[in-house]
């Protein structure tokens, strides 16, 4: 991240009356540059006016410290942010295969949903009361259904074979009773 240096102007005083260390400004009345400093205000530059090693020296800490803490602060604040979104996203399932705890709740697939769609115990309920209808209770369960059925496996070819021994519509009995 790029950092920001800025310099105060002034165009109604030569000298600027007060800088903290590191602050530049700028005086339009007599064209100089300066700096604060821990010891005061040190002219860096203007017109017919050239730094000296000790304002340069000065002008080089003073910015290196004002960068460095700058990028401290941006780099503890991203940081910061960095850690609240990675607990954020730890929170959640993951996409694929995700585990569920406690109540989640889907919404309701249409009755007769054929897809992929999570069933819910509500459509799950709802499917199976339109199966059994309106059996009584004596036939709504499989197994009460097998028993009415003699728990017969082959019941239809035992109902086959016994009706297939009656007999026919159209046969004549002859001498005897019915």
């Amino acid at each position: 991240m790029a950092n920001q240096i800025l310099i105060k102007r002034s165009n109604v005083t030569s000298v600027p009356s007060s800088l903290a260390a590191g602050e530049l400004a700028y005086s339009e009345v007599s064209d100089r540059l300066f700096i604060g400093t821990a010891a005061g205000i040190d002219i860096i530059g203007g017109d017919g006016y050239y730094a000296t090693d000790t304002a340069l020296s000065s002008l080089n800490t003073n910015l290196t410290a004002t960068i460095t803490a700058n990028d401290a602060a941006q780099t503890a604040a991203l940081n910061a942010v960095d850690t609240a979104q990675t607990a954020a996203v730890n929170t959640k399932a993951n996409i694929a295969s995700p585990t569920f705890t406690g109540f989640a709740s889907v919404p309701t697939a249409a009755s007769g949903n054929n897809s992929s769609q999570i069933a819910n115990t509500q459509f799950v309920t709802t499917a199976i009361n339109n199966l059994v209808g309106g059996a009584p209770g004596a036939l709504d369960t499989l197994n009460e259904l097998a028993a009415a059925l003699g728990d017969d496996a082959n019941f239809i070819a035992t109902m086959t074979t016994s009706l297939a021994s009656k007999m026919d519509d159209g046969q004549q009995i002859s001498g005897g009773t019915f």
